[in-house]
């Protein structure tokens, strides 16, 4: 079978550094439609470039617009703010690579940078509330950015022509904001949308899921505090770097924050209300996400509406959980916070609060290696299920696993 990845060739590389050859290449992520690689030159590959770079590479069809687009866009919007913590786009366009058209970028390479992630769980407290304080004055940034100049309008119009509207005079986000919650609701069978009198009303079919009622006119409100958010500022978007320190304990300085494409104009509400709604599916960090609601919540606005937007939010994707009750993603995440000893604040700002002592965690048998995401979901479940059995389970077929783990958790008669 032939090898579907994408890979950059000679001809490319001859397009993108006209004037020397790569010393050393190195990919580091070869998908079906991406490729981030390294190059190191002993010259300048073109004219006032370094000679180490990092290219992202994306393939995609004539009828959607690469998302290396908009991760180039909005960073260039973001490096308005935030110039110390964008990594430069040197160059960036389009090939025709064989017979598939990509989009490509050359960035600047970072020596001795590392995802925050692959850290975080090794500092001490002290080392993680400092790269929290320095993402706090990061985040403050862009309250202060002013969106309607000539030229964020024009890059955010760019990339999004429904959204944003080139009168500089025309709300630009309010109406689509009324769009949004309306969209979203009505795709729920769950929900009922209902605007009259100047009120919002969100109306749920079950009785777990409480209604919510939000006046016409605070979504104007809103409008005022809309900021560019990054959409998903995880360790995993965090770049650092080791520094040392003459007087205090080494520790990690924020180099960079990257992967823009998920950016969008909101209030800070909604990225508020993401927290929540994906804390505890795969990946989640308990102490990420309770350090970054503590620190980072006085830049979410105290007013009625904002509380609205975040319990809207919160409803939106509770009706679609709940709707994909028998997916065993969700029920992994409740078995998580179960686990962990989270429950969810009566105060929507809160989000989930850890109210006992986490459970010690169930590891994966070692003895093989999951194949795909669902079966290490599957298998995790099943785990902690027969946790204290003398038996194992890596062996079993998927599909003969999956019916025996929702059987237990009362999914099948």
């Amino acid at each position: 079978m032939a090898n579907t990845f994408l890979h950059p060739n000679d001809t490319l590389l001859n397009h993108l550094f006209p004037a020397a050859k790569p010393k050393i290449l190195q990919i580091t992520k070869s998908e079906r439609t991406i490729c981030v690689f390294r190059v190191f030159f002993d010259a300048e590959p073109f004219p006032g470039a370094p000679k180490a770079l990092i290219v992202h590479l994306e393939s995609s069809d004539d009828r959607t617009k690469p998302a290396l687009f908009k991760d180039v866009g909005i960073s260039r919007v973001a490096a308005l703010a935030i110039p110390d913590y964008i990594v430069p786009t040197l160059a960036f366009g389009s090939y025709k690579l064989g017979d598939r058209p990509v989009a490509f970028a050359v960035k600047k390479f970072l020596p001795r940078v590392v995802p925050l992630s692959n850290v975080w769980s090794e500092l001490a407290i002290s080392q993680q509330e400092d790269i929290m304080n320095s993402l706090h004055d990061i985040v403050k940034k862009f309250h202060f950015m002013d969106l309607k100049t000539k030229e964020v309008q024009e890059v955010l119009f760019c990339l999004d022509r429904a959204r944003f509207a080139r009168d500089q005079r025309t709300p630009y986000f309010q109406p689509y904001l009324l769009e949004w919650i309306k969209t979203h609701v009505d795709r729920n069978p769950l929900l009922t949308f209902e605007e009259r009198d100047g009120k919002i009303r969100i109306c749920s079919s079950v009785p777990e899921l409480k209604s919510i009622v939000m006046e016409r006119a605070g979504l104007q409100l809103l409008e005022a505090y809309t900021y560019l958010s990054h959409g998903n500022l995880e360790p995993k978007n965090i770049l650092v770097r080791p520094v040392c320190r003459k007087y205090a304990p080494a520790g990690y300085e924020i180099i960079a924050i990257v992967n823009w494409q998920n950016a969008s104009l909101m209030p800070s509400a909604i990225e508020w209300a993401s927290k929540d709604n994906l804390f505890g599916y795969k990946g989640s960090d308990a102490e990420w996400y309770t350090l970054y609601k503590t620190k980072l919540r006085d830049l979410v606005p105290k007013e009625e509406e904002h509380y609205q937007l975040v319990m809207t939010w919160r409803l939106i994707h509770d009706a679609w959980c709940m709707l994909a009750s028998d997916k065993v993603e969700n029920e992994f995440r409740r078995r998580w916070l179960i686990r962990e000893g989270f429950e969810l604040s009566d105060d929507p700002l809160d989000g989930w609060k850890r109210v006992n002592k986490p459970e010690p965690p169930v590891k994966i048998d070692p003895r093989r290696e999951p194949e795909n995401t669902r079966h290490r979901l599957l298998v995790e479940l099943e785990n902690e299920r027969v946790a204290r059995e003398p038996r194992t389970v890596m062996g079993r077929d998927d599909e003969k696993l999956e019916k025996e783990v929702r059987r237990d958790m009362g999914l099948l008669d």
